[in-house]
C-alpha cells in the first residue's frame, strides 16, 4: 500500500505546472498624461503618458486602450521578472493613439490606469 501511494503522489507532482512566483501583473505608476489633438482630418487624438517603474526587474508588459461610450480608458501594466533587481526608479514614456475615427461631436474624458487625466472636445463628427 506505501508503494502504491508513493507512486501515487509522484504521479501528481509531475502533472503540475512549476510555477514562477516571482511573475507579477499590475498597473504601472503614471505621473503625468497630456492629451493631444493633432490638427488634421479626421482628428487624431494621442496621449502620452509619463511614468516610472519601481525597480529594474519591472518591464511594460501592455499598453491599451479601449472606450466606453464618452470614456477612454488607457491602461499600462507592468510586468515583475527576477529576484534580484536594482533598487531604482526607471521612468519610461508611451504614446496612446486613441481610436476617434467615426465618432460624433462631443466631450470625452480620458482616464489612464483608471485615474481622470482630462478631457478632450471634438467639434464635429469626425468621419
Amino acid at each position: 500500500m506505501k508503494k502504491f501511494l508513493l507512486i501515487f503522489c509522484l504521479l501528481l507532482a509531475g502533472c503540475s505546472e512549476p510555477v514562477n512566483e516571482t511573475d507579477e501583473y499590475s498597473l504601472a505608476t503614471i505621473e503625468s498624461a497630456d492629451i493631444l489633438m493633432l490638427e488634421s482630418f479626421p482628428v487624431q487624438v494621442n496621449v502620452n503618458v509619463k511614468g516610472y517603474l519601481n525597480n529594474g526587474c519591472e518591464k511594460i508588459d501592455e499598453v491599451f486602450s479601449e472606450r466606453d461610450e464618452e470614456i477612454f480608458k488607457v491602461f499600462i501594466t507592468k510586468k515583475s521578472e527576477g529576484d534580484v533587481c536594482t533598487q531604482a526608479l526607471v521612468p519610461f514614456e508611451e504614446n496612446v493613439n486613441l481610436d476617434v475615427y467615426g465618432l460624433d461631436e462631443g466631450n470625452y474624458t480620458v482616464l489612464v490606469n483608471n485615474e481622470n487625466y482630462g478631457s478632450f472636445k471634438l467639434e464635429s463628427p469626425n468621419k
